[in-house]
């Protein structure tokens, strides 16, 4: 019986938690790009992404740091009531459809549909006119 030689292991690196931290920190910052940072430093993307909710979860020991940009805010919001002329529906006693058939694909749109809406909805589909 032929015996086959062992395969060699493949070792994986160990980083130390300090490296993985500093990473991490960078990654969480506003604007990086988490594939250009793994790249700049020999790694693959998705590890960091692991570190990185590794790090979230608190499970490297330290409190995690979260930006200021990323952290949330509630913003003042005024309403104002306005009549629309998307609400006022078409007059008819029966609900209107509206089908709209694209290569492969066919929207339907059914209910108290109002011209404005008709008309946002043939302006959107156009797409930009030069």
């Amino acid at each position: 019986m032929k015996q086959t030689p062992p395969k060699p292991s493949i070792r994986r690196p160990n980083f130390p938690l300090d490296f993985k931290i500093k990473l991490v920190e960078q990654a969480l910052q506003h604007g990086v790009s988490i594939a250009k940072l793994a790249r700049d430093n020999s790694i693959n993307d998705n590890l960091l992404f692991n570190w990185r909710q590794l790090y979230r979860q608190g499970k490297f020991g330290v409190q995690p740091k979260i930006p200021t940009t990323q952290q949330a805010e509630l913003l003042a919001v005024t309403l104002t009531a306005e009549p629309s002329p998307l609400r006022s529906p078409l007059p008819s006693a029966e609900p209107v459809t509206c089908d709209i058939e694209f290569t492969g694909a066919r929207l339907r749109l059914a209910g108290n549909l109002t011209p404005a809406l008709l008309c946002a909805l043939i302006h959107e589909l156009k797409g930009p006119q030069s």
